[in-house]
């Protein structure tokens, strides 16, 4: 159902401050109205959303005399080559100085066409102004070192990024060359170019395969296609007496502690009045939702799987534990969403890392430590997590966007010894 969609909001996607300016099309069309975080508290009926950073986003629908508050938040960020300042020759050859970005697999971003997009600081006068530029066509490739070399990737060596992992831009060409591109793309002038936050991106289109069409692959999937389900559930919700939010991060890929992460005082920052107003009761009839994909049984290497606790792709979507609290989701949380998922017909399965196996984190454990409500951490199932080109099931995206609704639309009341789902 939603297939297409996702493909073609990936592609136009290729970095956080792009994925935020689509999203804030969207919501603009939706009647939503752009605001000042520090007014958030005197904020009345009525839908809004803010920025910050350039590439985090919270919107909220208030009803009259909300309920209860649920959240369905996602990040807007993946692994990628982040662009360093300068460039590079090899005889003819100009390279591209690149930084890894976040725990990307370095051999499948080898022999791909890359593309570059970010943000531009440009002279203007009395000052400068940020630009938003995406070159949005093939423009380098990393060249695989060959069969000859020792450290070629079928050898199952590890790669080091400051040698092997410089992009090929241009033959004969300037060392200015990577800053031209840009500045054409964004129609300026190089000379005008102050700094920038540039990111390498994987250029190849998404496609719909399988023998019934029922597999994606796209780059990016980690986590465009959450939040991309999150958008699409967040603007189709039937309203309710919830105060119902969307919240997309940036920087979850390293950490989500900077000024606009899930670690930030962002979110805190637009909730809090009503979750102080709203009291004991309301906080704990609040739920927040962390979509974030989860690894599938691997179909080469099941064995790197709990064979009882990892999710299928094509079997719904994963409700995500572990021990440590890296994921987010308890008893309480599971309960309540699971519930919510049932009345809304949606398979859910149950993802735990294998117990000998370090698994990875979200920002939901990281975010709820600045709320303090009832959350869980969910996930498409995908397999490739963090390769340059990532595979999941299309009918988990759709479980994925019927669940966030369902939750955005639940009507969830604490009451003396549990709950209520309504």
């Amino acid at each position: 159902m939603y297939a297409n969609a996702l493909l073609n909001f990936i592609h136009s996607c290729p970095c956080p401050a792009v994925a935020l300016r689509t999203v804030e099309d969207r919501l603009t069309v939706a009647g939503y109205k752009k605001a000042d975080e520090t007014a958030a508290a005197t904020l009345g009926v009525g839908k809004y959303y803010f920025t910050r950073g350039g590439a985090s986003l919270i919107a909220v629908c208030i009803p009259e005399a909300p309920k209860r508050l649920v959240i369905a938040a996602a990040h807007t960020d993946s692994p990628a080559l982040r662009v360093k300042m300068g460039a590079g020759r090899v005889g003819a050859y100009v390279t591209v100085p690149v930084e890894k970005y976040g725990g990307l697999i370095p051999y499948s971003w080898f022999d791909r066409p890359l593309s570059v997009a970010g943000c531009v600081m440009v002279k203007a006068e009395g000052g400068f102004e940020e630009r938003l530029v995406n070159v949005d066509r093939p423009l380098c490739v990393i060249p695989n070192p060959g069969l000859y070399a020792p450290n070629n990737q079928s050898t199952g060596a590890t790669f080091n990024m400051a040698k092997d992992m410089l992009p090929l831009l241009s033959i004969g060409g300037g060392e200015n060359d990577l800053l031209e591109a840009v500045a054409e793309a964004g129609g300026f002038s190089p000379e005008n170019i102050l700094s920038h936050d540039l990111i390498l991106y994987a250029y190849d289109k998404g496609t719909v395969l399988g023998k019934n069409e029922e597999l994606l692959c796209a780059p990016r999937l980690d986590d465009l296609a959450c939040a991309f389900a999150a958008t699409e559930a967040f603007l189709t919700a039937e309203e309710t007496d919830t105060l119902q939010v969307l919240a997309l991060f940036d920087h979850e890929e390293v950490g989500s502690s900077t000024e606009r992460g899930a670690d930030s005082d962002f979110l805190s920052r637009i909730l809090s009045p009503f979750l102080s107003r709203g009291g004991q009761s309301f906080m704990e009839s609040s739920l927040l939702v962390s979509a974030d994909n989860a690894h599938a049984v691997h179909p080469n290497h099941p064995e790197l799987s709990d064979s009882r606790e990892t999710p299928l792709m094509g079997s719904g979507i994963a409700l995500k534990w572990s021990a440590s609290h890296s994921y987010t989701t308890d008893a309480r949380s599971a309960a309540i969403f699971s519930t919510i998922c049932a009345k809304a017909a949606v398979p859910i399965q149950t993802y735990q890392n294998r117990a000998d196996i370090r698994g990875g984190s979200t920002l939901g454990s990281i975010a709820d430590t600045h709320l303090g409500i009832p959350a869980v951490d969910i996930g498409i199932p995908q397999l490739a997590m963090h390769a340059a080109v990532e595979t999941c099931a299309r009918g988990d995206v759709t479980a994925m966007v019927n669940a966030l609704r369902a939750s955005l639309e639940a009507k969830i009341t604490k009451t003396e010894n549990g709950y209520k789902i309504g």
